[in-house]
């Protein structure tokens, strides 16, 4: 999915803000203060497998070092 993504953003000629650059070790099986993902039971405000507090900020951090390139 991840490689579809950037083919179809290259052919666009669009910019991709890739948070999978940066999630190693944040996904739902991590630590509830290193996790940017909830998994099948969240554990902080959250649905289930969607970001959290944590993952938007991520997120927004990718957005805006995306914008400014």
């Amino acid at each position: 999915l991840e490689a579809a993504l950037r083919v179809a953003a290259q052919a666009a000629a669009v910019r991709i803000a890739d948070p999978y650059t940066l999630s190693d070790g944040h996904g739902p099986c991590a630590a509830t203060s290193a996790r940017w993902v909830e998994g099948a039971v969240p554990q902080s405000p959250g649905f289930p497998f969607h970001p959290n507090a944590n993952g938007h900020e991520e997120m927004a951090g990718l957005v805006i070092a995306a914008l400014r390139s």
